[in-house]
């Protein structure tokens, strides 16, 4: 008797096939954030055994502190992407597609030890803006895989494992200082529930806890001082914009999966308490710290302006199957509640197809980087000085093609223009250049006003060439 085929096992390797395709077709040519440079410097500095630099020629996308040079992030997105870059900077952007595929897995086996249809996954699979995060090199994956981690070894029995917990919610935090914040709910409800495992969960924490602070004290020089809040200004949160915000943030979760953001609410599940607070405390958390997130336009937002709490996302799914659930069985929808399987492997897939609209979207943004990358190579020499705004240097990632890169605005060009011995050039790319995805943004015009007042007399030629890129060369 022929075994019979096995329907949404079938259909989930289609979709995880179709995934895999078009990621492979749309690979990305570039970075589509110049965060991600910052991301780059960390890890080749930290796989030649290096943190910090003091020669100023070598120290973009660094900041001044005092004597040296330091990461504006931490290090922890670095030491991750060590594997990737010793293949290569082509090879680097497996990193997303990997971690993806590592929270699916996750997830899948967290639903499943929750009595949760592990089927449901596969709505953390096709997240939107997650599948745009997986063409990157930026944090919200191994974010977003340190947390799922971290809260299956949570919902173990055994106290080793609980160490090991604490040991990846400490290591989110070397990601991002942040994820801080995300982890406390899991130890207070341990607090109220099992000291014992609050216990392990600090003992696996503290290790992590004090290389920040070491960290933290030798580079930025007090043990609370971060990147972030040293020689930048931060903006003053008002009322109206931390409400503006929390709104997008609501919406989004409202919009691409209908309704989402009230399931938490009426999840009755294990761990209600961890799940609940997490996903409440999450937008109040990030709408006050990161007001100005959404400066796209309305579908943009949508997609991937919330990126800030993409890491909370499969905790949503976890609160959101059982109420999508107890919504076909309010609605006696029993012929989907059947074949629920099935029908979470065809959304799947279908929104997979759908996908396709913003892989090549940012493929193109991300092509066109490429381009204008080979075009400032091209044009000037090796071991030359190109001084520019963090958003044209952005464009030169410098490994393997070694050019000196200064930030007009963050460095003192008047006493390194007079000292360097080769050729010097200052790059202006337009950000009118761009798809839609990226909107034009008018400052990158003043930047580039000012950088031409400031060293208009010391220009002997100008070079306008593809893409929008200006190049000028300096007298020596």
């Amino acid at each position: 008797m022929a075994k019979k085929i096995n329907i949404p096992k079938l259909l989930m390797g289609v979709a995880l096939i179709l995934y895999l395709s078009i990621y492979v077709y749309y690979y990305p040519q570039y970075f589509t954030f110049s965060d991600e440079t910052q991301y780059l410097r960390i890890s080749h500095l930290l796989s030649e055994g290096n943190l910090i630099v003091t020669n100023v020629l070598e120290a973009y996308p660094y900041l001044p502190f005092g004597q040296h040079y330091s990461p504006y992030y931490p290090i922890g997105q670095g030491l991750l992407l060590i594997p990737f870059i010793l293949l290569g900077i082509k090879y680097i952007f497996l990193f997303g597609i990997l971690f993806h595929l590592f929270n699916f897995l996750l997830l899948y086996k967290i639903l499943k030890k929750l009595s949760i249809e592990p089927y449901f996954s596969l709505l953390y699979f096709v997240y939107p803006g997650i599948l745009f995060y997986t063409r990157t090199i930026m944090t919200e994956l191994p974010t977003i895989f340190l947390l799922l981690f971290g809260f299956y070894l949570y919902t173990e029995k055994s106290r080793k494992l609980h160490f090991f917990s604490g040991l990846l919610f400490g290591f989110s935090c070397l990601l991002r200082y942040t994820n801080l914040l995300l982890i406390i709910p899991f130890f207070i409800m341990a607090l109220l529930r099992d000291r014992k495992k609050l216990l392990y969960l600090v003992l696996g924490f503290v290790p992590i806890g004090i290389i920040i602070i070491l960290l933290n004290t030798s580079i930025y020089g007090g043990p609370l001082t971060i990147g972030q809040f040293v020689n930048h200004n931060v903006d003053q949160t008002s009322i109206t914009s931390f409400i503006g915000a929390l709104s997008k943030y609501i919406i989004s979760l409202l919009i691409i999966f209908p309704f989402m953001f009230f399931s938490p609410f009426f999840y009755k599940g294990k761990y209600k308490g961890e799940i609940l607070s997490l996903l409440l405390l999450s937008p109040i958390i990030f709408s006050y710290l990161n007001t100005r997130v959404f400066h796209y336009n309305f579908i943009t937002n949508l997609i991937i302006g919330p990126r800030y709490i993409f890491p909370v996302i499969p905790f949503y799914i976890i609160a959101y199957g059982p109420f999508i659930l107890s919504l076909l069985t309010f609605f006696q929808l029993s012929f989907i509640k059947k074949h629920l399987k099935t029908v979470l492997c065809v959304f799947a897939i279908l929104a997979l197809f759908v996908s396709i609209k913003i892989s090549s979207a940012q493929y193109s943004y991300t092509l066109n980087s490429w381009h204008i990358s080979n075009e400032i190579y091209s044009n000037t020499e090796e071991d030359s000085l190109i001084i520019g705004d963090h958003f044209s240097l952005s464009f030169l990632n410098n490994y393997p093609r070694k050019r000196y890169l200064v930030d007009y605005l963050m460095y003192n060009t008047t006493t390194i223009i007079p000292e360097f011995k080769g050729k010097i050039y200052i790059i202006y790319a337009s950000h009118s250049s761009y798809p839609a995805i990226l909107p034009p943004n008018s400052m990158h015009e003043k930047l580039k006003n000012d950088i031409l007042s400031r060293f208009r007399h010391s220009i002997v030629y100008e070079k306008t060439t593809p893409f929008n890129l200006y190049i000028y060369g300096l007298k020596r």
